[in-house]
């Protein structure tokens, strides 16, 4: 637990110095536990790695948000929450274990229009996040889709965040 909890503190510490923040440099949970890379971990390793994350963060005082992504299968057309509990959401990922993000109070990306858009249009919705279970510092959940620039499909997240 302490090795995982120093991998995201050197991350956090890194993301910070450099300007990682801006360039949305982010923390893949199999970096923090190589036996996250499989892919029947990533629910609760991502889960997990949030509140590892959450924690390192208010101890050093952070006033940040945390957020755990989980990429989804893209498709050339929009396609919208497709998933209606945890095993469905899984079987939805795509080939990418979840990653852990910082980001500034008010400037996440569903807030804040990126210019990786081609159409500079982003679907989001919120998802009860009671779907991952009772985990009280989950402050949010949200599902973004968007045309990725310089490509026909749409890409797709959901992001848990603390």
């Amino acid at each position: 637990m302490l090795r995982m909890r120093e991998a995201i503190e050197k991350w956090m510490d890194s993301v910070l110095e450099s300007g990682g923040i801006e360039r949305l440099d982010d923390l893949h949970i199999d970096q923090i536990n190589p036996i996250w890379k499989d892919r029947h971990f990533w629910l609760s390793g991502g889960l997990e790695s949030l509140q590892l994350a959450i924690g390192v963060r208010d101890r050093k005082g952070l006033d940040l948000r945390i957020a755990l992504a989980y990429s989804l299968q893209s498709g050339n057309k929009p396609l919208g929450v497709d998933f209606k509990d945890k095993k469905e959401l899984s079987e939805s990922f795509d080939w990418s274990p979840p990653s852990l993000y910082l980001f500034h109070i008010g400037r996440e990306p569903w807030i804040e229009k990126k210019e990786n858009t081609a159409t500079g249009e982003m679907v989001v919705k919120v998802i009860e996040p009671s779907l991952f279970g009772e985990k009280a510092s989950i402050l949010e959940c949200r599902y973004v889709e968007f045309l990725t620039a310089g490509s026909h499909e749409y890409s797709r997240s959901v992001f848990l965040v603390g």
